[in-house]
């Protein structure tokens, strides 16, 4: 699974078991519908520390890789401006 997905997913865990917690807060429901929103909450969060755990995993890779295209971006933009910066000693 790639990061982004794993990501978009532990995202996705974590709004529905917000959801299921706000949702057994709520004194407007019955009692079994706010137990079920409760046990919902609670069997998302295996899932989602699993989930979690996987990106950790993960974080020295993508990190790495975000570091070395931030890199590349510099050098370019450098290049760039060295070479249409005015002659004058204006450069950015």
């Amino acid at each position: 699974m790639s990061v982004r997905m794993a990501a978009t997913e532990c995202a996705f865990l974590a709004q529905n078991m917000a959801q299921s917690l706000l949702g057994s807060t709520v004194g407007q429901g019955s009692d079994e519908e706010r137990v079920a929103r409760m046990t919902d909450a609670f069997a998302t969060w295996p899932l989602l520390c699993r989930r979690m755990a996987e990106l950790e995993e993960s974080a020295p890779r993508s990190s790495n890789a975000g570091r070395d295209r931030d890199d590349e971006l510099r050098e370019r933009r450098a290049a760039f401006v060295q070479r249409y910066a005015p002659k004058t000693g204006d450069a950015a």
